[in-house]
């Protein structure tokens, strides 16, 4: 299945690009897609334990299944002032 992974603030800026297209097996959990997103990504790997995360633009769960076309957002925390 396909599933877009969408990068925002510093995370985008590392990776060069604001969005992620994946092939992941059936029945992939949302850790699933994290561990191989930081293996095969450092950029995402550094932020992994600090990021919010969405699915299809709700706040997920870890052990939330994914599907087809699913939209994960990856938001990193953010200060300024």
């Amino acid at each position: 299945m396909k599933v877009k992974v969408k990068l925002f603030a510093v995370v985008r800026e590392r990776m060069g690009t604001g969005e992620l297209e994946l092939e992941l097996p059936k029945d992939s959990r949302l850790s699933d897609l994290m561990n191989r997103l930081k293996k095969e990504y450092e950029p995402i790997g550094s932020f992994k334990s600090s990021l919010a995360i969405s699915i299809n633009r709700e706040y997920a769960k870890k052990d939330e299944f994914l599907k087809e076309g699913d939209e994960i957002a990856l938001i990193p925390p953010v200060s300024g002032g």
